[in-house]
């Protein structure tokens, strides 16, 4: 057999998460799925089998039904999981971005040990900690997506994965959960130059893929996006009188409004800004220098960029028909009608979270990373249709009639934030 055209690895941004939501069609649209197709390449995606825990845009959709026994419900899907002797028939995926992944994460997790870590919090049933749910997400995702044919006593990291798979071509998104995840929620900009470090796991990363992947003759690596692009940065508005209105790009104040909290100045967002695409993103270029001519790299800071209508710099737009009707979809927060369909901001280029784009929004990232593969190996270029996107995105054709949070996904998202107390921010 030869070896793949393309794989990935990364966290959700590559697995395909919306709205803290991973399914089966979410990952045939992820941002390395829709690459491969743009391309005419074979590509496996997970095909989960079941909900992977919880459906996070269905309890938006309910949220009057929404109860702690949510959790006793991650737990009985999580035996569900268990209970089955194999979860897929693919031997392997060549997507094997997994939700939450922090960067140590690509040369270390693997699937024993995240099923023991599954085994383990899924026993507590519904005594488990609301604060443990991320965990055994993150851990049953590990497991699932690194051997769905559940081969015993299996410790490869997705990087030793890659090595046996020896594919022409790697797609990279990582480091957005070493640090700047939780800046994008709580619009906290404390210390963010030290809290927000992904560098030195990166060189070890790099070391690694090195060593273990002699054959690649490519590695495309994301670089990290613009903040103030990412929808859940919004200016603080209650919603009467005219909209804030951004100066030279910036807003006075930014909170993070899916649960209101935080602020960063004007002066801090662009410090926050200049910081990420001078300083933060050169040194990531410098941390795979073993790779060589092998690393290649995708402006995701430039891309986010050009599509921030938000911030009114925008110097490209997205324009898709539901019927004969025209739609711009935009980077803000998403605001719904009481009777569902866009409002007030707009929207559209992201989830329900703020945080992890809708099949449109990952068509854009999937975009910027055909145009640097292209340019790399000579080939014509693609053109990632966004109308097809839109097309396939159940959220934007199913909006929830109120995006409110309630008392157990504001927990929840917190749950997210390892040590971080959102009844203190919110």
């Amino acid at each position: 057999m030869p070896p793949p055209e393309l794989m990935a690895i990364g966290d959700s941004l590559y697995n395909g998460f919306r709205s803290l939501t991973i399914n089966a069609n979410l990952a045939a649209h992820s941002v390395p799925a829709q690459v491969a197709q743009a391309f005419g390449w074979d590509f496996v995606s997970p095909d989960y089998p079941h909900t992977m825990l919880l459906d996070v845009e269905g309890i938006f959709r309910n949220p009057s039904e929404v109860t702690q026994d949510l959790v006793k419900q991650a737990a009985i899907n999580a035996h569900v999981w268990l209970a089955e002797q194999r979860w897929s028939a693919s031997p392997f995926f060549h997507n094997l971005s997994i939700g939450q992944q922090q960067v140590a994460d690509l040369y270390t997790a693997n699937y024993q040990a995240s099923l023991s870590t599954v085994n383990n919090l899924a026993a507590q049933g519904a005594t488990l900690p609301l604060a443990q749910v991320p965990a055994l997400l993150q851990a049953l995702n590990t497991a699932f997506v690194l051997n769905p044919g559940r081969v015993a006593n299996d410790t490869r990291t997705s990087i030793a994965i890659l090595g046996e798979q020896k594919p022409k071509r790697v797609l990279i998104n990582i480091g957005v959960n070493d640090g700047l995840w939780t800046l994008l929620l709580l619009a906290n900009p404390t210390n963010f130059t030290t809290t927000y470090n992904p560098i030195p796991n990166m060189k070890t990363l790099a070391l690694h893929l090195k060593e273990l992947c002699p054959d690649t003759e490519r590695f495309y690596i994301n670089l990290q996006p613009k903040p103030s692009s990412i929808a859940n940065l919004m200016p603080p508005w209650l919603g009467g009188g005219d909209p804030p209105i951004p100066r030279d790009g910036y807003y006075d104040k930014y909170i993070g409004q899916l649960i209101g909290s935080g602020g960063i100045t004007k002066a801090q967002m662009q410090a926050i800004d200049t910081w990420i695409n001078t300083t933060l993103n050169p040194q990531i270029r410098d941390a795979f220098s073993p790779l060589g001519d092998r690393a290649r790299f995708v402006d995701i800071y430039a891309s986010t960029a050009a599509y921030d209508r938000k911030n009114m710099t925008a110097t490209k737009q997205v324009f898709v028909h539901k019927g004969a009707t025209e739609i711009l979809l935009d980077n803000a927060a998403l605001e719904v009608t009481p009777w569902g369909g866009m409002a007030g901001w707009g929207g559209g280029m992201f989830g329900l979270d703020n945080l992890h784009p809708t099949i449109v929004g990952y068509g854009i990232i999937a975009q910027a990373v055909c145009d640097v593969i292209a340019a790399t190996e000579n080939l014509p270029p693609r053109v990632i249709d966004l109308q097809a996107c839109y097309d396939a995105d159940t959220l934007l054709h199913d909006l929830p009639p109120t995006v409110a949070l309630t008392d157990f996904l504001l927990q929840f998202v917190g749950a997210f934030i390892s040590g971080t107390s959102l009844a203190a921010t919110a």
